[in-house]
């Protein structure tokens, strides 16, 4: 928690408070239920759920007293489909759906809450969780000719939807869990 915390006094010291909150975080944990590690099982848990309710907890209050803010998580398609051997990523990212809508809840109506559910990204995690597979790169681009799209996700695909709920834009959203994801899950 004190990672945590440190992050929010540097924010009151540097801005003079928090308005948006923009989280992303992830963990693979791989291994199946029988296999993986309750080490990995608790760490992976710790670093795609735990970290989200920590730091909200430590923000929200610094967003009430300015009137508001916008928290966006980064969650995963995850938490709506299952994959071979990451057990401990979709429990942590599954999670992450009822908590957002539940914070949602409590603080709206002056802070949004939302959650971002991106399919498969070109980032590291893609080619760490391919690992799972026998042939890691046939499994990645599986996943991109397994969306419409037929590509994979840019970075810049999530930062720009990351950006519109963050902001004023997007100022009647909140409680959602958005995909992402090129329609991998169509």
């Amino acid at each position: 928690m004190e990672g945590n915390e440190a992050l929010v006094a540097a924010a009151l010291e540097q801005f003079g408070g928090v308005d948006t909150l923009v989280m992303s975080a992830g963990e693979l944990g791989l291994g199946s239920v029988t296999d993986v590690s309750l080490e990995t099982w608790h760490s992976t848990i710790g670093a795609n759920l735990h970290a989200v309710f920590y730091l909200c907890r430590l923000a929200i209050p610094e967003m009430q007293k300015r009137g508001g803010g916008s928290i966006v998580v980064n969650g995963s398609i995850a938490a709506f489909k299952v994959f071979p051997n990451h057990p401990a990523y979709c429990a942590s990212k599954g999670a992450l759906v009822p908590l957002v809508k539940q914070m949602a809840r409590d603080y709206g109506p002056s802070i949004r809450v939302n959650l971002m559910c991106p399919g498969p990204v070109d980032t590291p995690l893609i080619w760490d969780s391919a690992k799972a597979f026998p042939d890691p790169e046939k499994a990645v681009q599986n996943a991109a000719d397994g969306t419409v799209l037929k590509r994979l996700g840019l970075p810049k695909d999530i930062a720009s939807l990351a950006l519109f709920l963050a902001t004023d834009d997007s100022s009647w959203m909140t409680g959602t869990a958005i995909t992402i994801d090129g329609g991998a899950l169509c």
